[in-house]
């Protein structure tokens, strides 16, 4: 009940403040610094030139990304993040070389409740 209560908290906090541009790449080796991941294993490919125009939490996502490797990926050794356009769409593609996601939870890994405890990083 507590992580649905702090997740509605941020949902609130979506929008303000407005969002802004912002560099991709900064904001990925911000989050590695925050949650000490070793630097070493990560691989930018093609963001260092890329500015989006999104919410500030966007540096939350990236922390909850990197969080959710560590925690559930067993043995990391590398996440990449990179990007590609399709189009007049950008994607921000993110991997990782951890044991992946069961195939008896795919279905299931965005319904509430699934899956192991929820993994937020609140800052």
């Amino acid at each position: 009940m507590w992580e649905q209560i702090r997740l509605t908290g941020d949902f609130e906090k979506i929008g303000v403040p407005q969002a802004c541009w912002q560099p991709v790449a900064p904001l990925i080796r911000k989050a590695v610094n925050l949650l000490s991941v070793d630097a070493r294993i990560i691989r930018i490919e093609n963001l260092e030139e890329v500015e989006i125009f999104s919410d500030p939490l966007l540096l939350k996502v990236f922390c909850n990304l990197f969080f959710n490797t560590l925690r559930h990926g067993g043995h990391i050794t590398k996440v990449t993040m990179s990007v590609q356009k399709n189009r007049d769409v950008l994607v921000i593609l993110y991997g990782d070389d951890g044991r992946g996601i069961s195939a008896s939870e795919k279905d299931h890994i965005f319904s509430w409740g699934r899956g192991k405890i929820p993994a937020l990083v609140t800052f």
